[in-house]
């Protein structure tokens, strides 16, 4: 989660208040996971895919026209 790294250059306050952050940002997917009665999500920039089965395919799909 947090890097050492960064740690480095921060004071003590700024690192409890990121940890701290991360903390909550994981609670939350947590309860929200929880709440939908899934078990697990797939979450991109726009979107989340609550996954609540317990075997999933995942597959790429292409649509690439054929030209003979």
């Amino acid at each position: 989660m947090f890097s050492l790294a960064v740690s480095k250059y921060q004071s003590q306050d700024m690192k409890r208040t990121i940890i701290r952050l991360e903390q909550a940002a994981h609670s939350y997917m947590q309860r929200a996971i929880a709440s939908r009665g899934a078990f697990a999500v797939l979450y991109g920039r726009y979107s989340k895919h609550y996954i609540k089965k317990p075997e999933v395919i995942l597959s790429y799909s292409f649509n690439i026209p054929c030209m003979i």
